[in-house]
């Protein structure tokens, strides 16, 4: 039987790990500093040769363009840079691919072996709701690219002109080369192309995509919600792609809750990305089991 365990760090409330859950991955936490443990990436050391991939989001305030108004205020981002951390782990794990999900700016993992490629994803382009990108760095050995399935008419022709023109296109990808000294990105065009799918999916069709849901994503008309206004954590949690009562038993505040949440993987995102890894690596497409 293919080995389909998969270690999930800085997890969080671990939403990512639940979309690989949900596409037939059985998912381990290593455990986060959100539930109050004495849990600490630096002291935390996998075995190796267990795990056959490495999933995880590292904090992503010192990548954020929020990072300026912190340091504005005289701060700095409270966790720093802990991707090095999560190379780390992935170098002691030693699995067959692990994927990173961070805010677009953020470095490029690099792990002694592997091969990166990089894809730009929105929530709205893969069935859900949510326009925030995220950058998903896919390690293997072979530099295997993310094969994702983009909603059809989700990718306006201007966005993609804007994002050709910076090298972020969707489906284009970008190489790390570990086994080089020189860190920069080669850009490889195209590697995997379009998969556009031919309907949403039935996981997309249960997902809140009215008109009344986006209008609480993008305000009314399309306009950005009112500066100041706050959405409900039910809301949240439906607009993440889960049920409203999610977060019901979670020992955090309101606040707390909206937090977990808005540092999550959407679902929608979240599976699709785990489709593409189970493709990629695993040969599976859309309706196989895995």
């Amino acid at each position: 039987m293919t080995n389909r365990l998969v270690l999930s760090t800085f997890s969080g409330i671990d939403l990512l790990g639940l979309a690989f859950k949900r596409e037939g991955f059985c998912v381990v936490s290593a455990g986060d500093v959100i539930w109050g443990t004495e849990w600490d990436i630096h002291t935390f050391h996998p075995p190796a040769g267990v795990f056959a991939g490495v999933i995880g989001g590292p904090p992503c305030q010192a990548f954020s363009p929020l990072r300026h108004l912190i340091r504005h205020n005289g701060h700095e981002p409270r966790f720093g840079n802990l991707i090095p951390e999560f190379e780390r782990v992935v170098a002691e794990a030693a699995p067959l691919w692990f994927l990173m999900e961070n805010v677009p700016a953020a470095p490029v993992p690099l792990v002694q072996g592997y091969l990166t490629s990089t894809a730009i994803v929105r929530d709205c382009w893969v069935g859900g709701v949510q326009p925030r990108p995220r950058r998903f760095s896919f390690g293997t050995h072979a530099g295997l690219p993310l094969d994702i399935e983009w909603v059809p008419l989700m990718l306006p022709a201007a966005e993609m002109t804007l994002l050709a023109g910076h090298g972020l296109l969707p489906g284009a990808a970008t190489i790390r080369h570990s086994l080089t000294a020189d860190p920069r990105p080669v850009p490889v065009s195209m590697l995997a192309g379009y998969r556009l799918k031919s309907s949403i999916g039935s996981e997309a069709r249960q997902l809140p995509t009215d008109s009344r849901i986006r209008s609480k994503v993008h305000g009314s008309g399309g306009h950005p919600p009112r500066t100041g206004s706050l959405l409900s954590v039910a809301d949240a949690c439906e607009i993440m792609g889960l049920p409203r009562d999610f977060t019901d038993h979670m020992p955090f505040t309101m606040q707390g809750k909206r937090s977990a949440l808005g540092n999550g993987v959407p679902m929608p995102m979240g599976r699709s990305i785990a489709r593409a890894v189970a493709r990629a690596v695993y040969h599976c497409h859309q309706g196989d089991p895995l």
